[in-house]
């Protein structure tokens, strides 16, 4: 439910008001998304001996120097970097 009010001489439109079951829940959801995406990419980079855990987080930190971005994109197209700097 969104609600607006009166600031001036335009209305300002609030954020939703979230529950604290919706926000669990989605919070729930992202914990899942993220802990099935870490393991597609794993399988994805196992020919590359690379295996990010699945601790929530964990995606953020294994992709941040973006070597292993370029390996998952490496895997997914067969086709090599010309150059990698780690």
């Amino acid at each position: 439910m969104q609600g607006t009010t009166q600031a001036g001489k335009g209305n300002v439109t609030t954020a939703p008001v979230q529950s604290p079951i919706v926000s669990s829940k989605r919070q729930e959801w992202v914990r899942i998304q993220e802990k099935t995406f870490t393991r597609w990419v794993n399988h994805v980079l196992e020919p590359r001996g690379v295996s990010i855990p699945t601790e929530q987080g964990s995606l953020i930190n294994a992709f941040q120097t973006g070597v292993n971005l370029v390996y998952l994109v490496e895997e997914l197209t067969g086709k090599k970097s010309t150059r990698i700097d780690s």
